[in-house]
């Protein structure tokens, strides 16, 4: 069972790493960001956010972001200006929500075995 563990612990890294540099590669800055679509935008979301840490694949982010409101996903797996560890990151997420930029958060959790987060469970 060890051996499994460590098995897929090297392949969440694996991925972490390929995931980091493609995000390089492209350009892509973290948190990723989902913009609403200009004719979707609620008006009485402007200048606001929805934040979901520990994102994993964001797939809520990019679907609230198709209704109507800009979203910022945040997780370890796209590198280090993702990581909630990092103080400087945590400031600048706190900074957002002191301004009044962020008008909802979701948290995700573990929901996968190979989860990073699991290895402190």
């Amino acid at each position: 069972a060890h051996a499994r563990v460590q098995q897929e612990e090297g392949k969440e890294s694996l991925a972490m790493q390929l995931r980091a540099a493609a995000a390089a590669r492209s350009g892509q800055v973290a948190p990723r960001r989902y913009a609403a679509p200009v004719g979707r935008r609620l008006a009485v979301f402007e200048g606001k956010k929805v934040v979901e840490l520990f994102s994993g694949s964001a797939r809520l982010a990019r679907s609230i972001a198709q209704h109507g409101i800009d979203c910022e996903a945040w997780d370890i797996i796209d590198g280090p200006d993702a990581d909630l560890l990092a103080l400087s990151n945590r400031k600048r997420l706190l900074r957002d929500m002191r301004r009044g930029r962020v008008v909802f958060i979701w948290m995700g959790f573990p929901c996968t075995n190979w989860s990073m987060a699991r290895r402190f469970t």
